[in-house]
């Protein structure tokens, strides 16, 4: 599944902003965001788990560690559905039903 990522944050030149995906509470994998007119910067990932925990990170052009958010973002994404075409079904993990 794709997340789409969108802040609004000033940085200084030569800066630029990545997303640190947590593993763990110190590993994590980082993606560069691209920034838009305005500060404004944006990023996809592609992830296959049901929580994500992640946190902004600011590097500079040696590509050192700035500033970073000390608390991180956690979220648990809802049940996914898939449709089963031999039966007709719309099934999510809780409720399956009965496409008309």
């Amino acid at each position: 599944m794709k997340l789409y990522f969108k802040i609004n944050y000033e940085t200084k030149i030569g800066e630029h902003l990545v997303l640190q995906v947590l593993k763990d509470e110190k590993n994590g994998q980082s993606y560069d965001l691209d920034c838009q007119d305005n500060f404004i910067w944006e990023g996809e990932v592609d992830y296959f788990f049901k929580d994500i925990c992640y946190r902004y990170q600011v590097l500079n052009i040696d590509k050192q560690v700035v500033e970073e958010e000390i608390v991180s973002h956690f979220f648990t994404f809802r049940p996914h559905f898939r449709f089963l075409s031999n039966s007709g079904y719309l099934e999510s993990e809780k409720f399956p039903r009965k496409l008309s």
